[in-house]
């Protein structure tokens, strides 16, 4: 979102000029939780596919972590699938691991993709 908001073009630049308005987002403890929980799964997403950023797996994890600690469940999905092995398999950490798959799943309350996941896991 805020990669939109600075330049229509969506080049490498932009995306590192997105990237420092969300990092600037993440560190205001006056915003809304809400708000940081969106900036934290942005940034985790440029993480994860290397936007603005080179491809790190384990900040990817963390930041979905934390966007879901600040409400925005959405980021369940993503993490979800990172413990599924659907990305990230490059780290060392042992994936698939079906059990925290179906506890990242969980924490995505009602959100119907997290839902249609456990689903298909149980």
């Amino acid at each position: 979102m805020a990669i939109a908001l600075v330049t229509p073009t969506g080049g490498e630049a932009d995306f590192e000029t997105g990237n420092a308005i969300l990092e600037d987002v993440m560190k205001d403890e006056t915003a809304e939780d809400r708000l940081r929980g969106l900036a934290a799964a942005a940034l985790a997403d440029s993480a994860r596919l290397g936007r603005g950023m080179q491809v790190d797996v384990s900040r990817a994890r963390s930041l979905y972590e934390q966007a879901i600690e600040l409400g925005h469940r959405v980021s369940a999905y993503n993490l979800g699938l990172f413990w599924e092995g659907v990305w990230g398999v490059e780290e060392t950490t042992p994936i698939p691991n079906r059990a925290k798959a179906m506890q990242s799943y969980r924490r995505g309350g009602d959100d119907l993709r997290c839902q249609r996941r456990l689903e298909a896991l149980r």
